[in-house]
């Protein structure tokens, strides 16, 4: 087992930021592929309710919400569009690398419209994701975190 396992995933969110303090990202400091590889597919994916495409993006063993692994995953996605016809976007305010992890974090705004017919809400929502690079060079989200915005 790899220390990054062992690791809680506040734990592990709260080391790698403080890691990083000395060098603070701002948006302008998102690396291309954090964009191409990560984000942009993310909400590709969410918004085409693809939920095998999504898992994808996450290690095996990643945690997201309270779902642990790709098959948990699935189902918590594929839970979140059971009732809802759900379009989001947003965009990372931030990101730090750290060797062989990076974490990201930003801001969303999703519309949520009922699928039996009704008004639609609007929901933002900031995130924290931390990213493990893979043996192949590749960059896999282990944990994901979110909480209402203010």
């Amino acid at each position: 087992m790899t220390t990054l396992n062992r690791l809680s995933p506040v734990t592990l969110v709260t080391y790698t930021l403080l890691i990083g303090i000395t060098t603070p990202a701002s948006a302008g400091d998102v690396p291309d592929w954090a964009q191409e590889q990560l984000l942009t597919p993310w909400y590709a994916a969410y918004n085409a309710e693809n939920a095998n495409d999504l898992a994808d993006l996450y290690t095996s063993d990643a945690h997201t919400g309270t779902a642990s692994g790709r098959s948990e995953i699935i189902a918590s996605f594929e839970s979140d569009w059971a009732e809802n016809d759900i379009s989001c976007s947003g965009a990372y305010d931030g990101f730090q690398i750290v060797g062989d992890l990076a974490t990201g974090w930003g801001l969303d705004t999703c519309i949520e419209t009922p699928k039996s017919g009704g008004e639609s809400k609007t929901e933002r929502t900031r995130w924290l994701a931390v990213y493990e690079r893979q043996a192949d060079g590749t960059w896999l989200c282990s944990r994901e975190k979110s909480e209402p915005a203010d």
